[in-house]
């Protein structure tokens, strides 16, 4: 999953211009989709994982095949990037595609938002929605960490172990469950009304207070579940599935956003922990992001150089323009580095061992967690402007090439 989250890091830093410029399908494709795609873990080069321009039973061609055991498992159409995705025909047209084809997933997507349906449901098309993430949220919303964990159901891993499934029955479910409650809450009828007065204990409560109560608790929530305040876990990603390390993980990020958030504003899109031994803040530069890992016989703090698929190369670069500048950074930094180029892999790190604890020693959080937030800080503010000034002399370098 780290590797989708620096994806959509990279890519987050490139929409506003592509946005703006209005680029097509195939380039939406191309620069977003495909890139996403390689992040699920589905090799898009490969035809016995990823089908493109796959041709449906009566002679239709969608734009991807998610596929296990040589038969399609999901289906995707993709849209070019500012496409709304709100078109009923274009909904109809794809659910439509699946349902034929007997393929249960279908994915209308413009690359930011993915839009998931259920082609076997017995609804309309547009209904059959069971949810849908956008890797480009509002500051208000979700952070890129608790994206990343929706979009992950959509995974490689996630798709032909099941585990889509199993979420999907649970999300439905809890969709109809909250349908059920707001019918409750809004329109309460007397045997309602008499269940909340016997909880509540009170003889003398009358049944107008209690239905203006309930208006107002159920608008709260509403206006709650608006600004992103509400969120669903998904299992079995959320911490009631985990195992013991991943719940002490959980835990331990709970602790660390909160002291995170009363000292820096560089975690403020992160409102949601995890369960993985990582989160990861980016760094203003495409590309390129500091993670926090803490596991459990130590912690570090890294930068890593990843511009996606086919960087190697630039990767490369990147890491020896800085490695160049090393005696300057970990002066600056106030503490040495540990530089990772590793030739073998597409993406090289610089990374800080911490030393005040680990993630078994609980007595040593507070310490770890203020020791890593400020290392962090520390190493953004001195990498962030470097890594801009590199990506800019690389872009000229390009240019240079293309007209020279």
């Amino acid at each position: 999953m780290k590797e989708l989250q620096q994806t959509m890091d990279r890519l987050r830093e490139k929409l506003p211009g592509w946005r703006k410029r209005g680029i097509n399908e195939m380039t939406t494709r191309k620069s977003v989709i495909d890139p996403i795609l390689e992040g699920l873990e589905w090799a898009v080069g490969d035809p016995d994982e990823v089908q493109l321009e796959y041709v449906t039973v009566d002679g239709k061609s969608i734009d991807y095949a998610l596929m296990k055991d040589d038969k399609p498992v999901v289906v995707i159409e993709a849209k070019a990037l500012n496409d709304t995705l709100d078109d009923v025909k274009g909904i109809t047209q794809v659910v439509g595609y699946a349902a034929n084809n007997g393929i249960d997933w279908c994915v209308l997507t413009n690359g930011v938002k993915w839009k998931v349906y259920r082609s076997d449901l017995k609804c309309p098309a547009p209904q059959k929605l069971v949810f849908e993430v956008c890797i480009d949220p509002p500051a208000a919303a979700a952070g890129t960490q608790n994206v990343a964990e929706q979009l992950w159901l959509l995974s490689k891993e996630k798709v032909r172990k099941g585990d889509l499934d199993e979420a999907a029955k649970a999300m439905l479910m809890d969709k109809r469950v909250e349908r059920a409650l707001r019918d409750m809450m809004e329109h309460p009828d007397r045997g309602f009304l008499g269940l909340v007065k016997k909880a509540m204990a009170d003889k003398d409560l009358k049944f107008q207070e209690i239905r203006e109560s309930l208006a107002r608790v159920w608008g709260r929530i509403k206006e709650a579940k608006g600004n992103g305040d509400v969120r669903p876990v998904l299992p079995p990603d959320g911490p009631r599935d985990a195992t013991e390390t991943q719940k002490r993980r959980y835990e331990f990020w709970s602790q660390f956003l909160k002291r995170a958030h009363a000292k820096t504003e560089f975690f403020s899109g992160m409102k949601t922990p995890t369960t993985d031994c990582w989160l990861h803040v980016g760094t203003g530069v495409a590309g390129a992001g500091c993670s926090v890992v803490v596991l459990r016989s130590g912690a570090k703090v890294e930068i890593w150089i990843n511009r996606g698929p086919q960087s190697r190369v630039i990767n490369k670069k990147i890491f020896d323009a800085l490695f160049s500048q090393r005696s300057q950074i970990e002066r600056e930094c106030g503490f040495s580095l540990e530089w990772e180029r590793q030739d073998e892999k597409q993406h090289s790190v610089v990374f800080k061992p911490l030393a005040r604890g680990s993630l078994d020693d609980e007595s040593s959080w507070p310490a770890l967690q203020d020791e890593m937030i400020d290392t962090s800080v520390r190493m953004i503010k001195v990498f962030g402007p470097r890594l801009k000034e590199i990506a800019g002399t690389l872009r000229k370098s390009r240019r240079t090439s293309d007209t020279g």
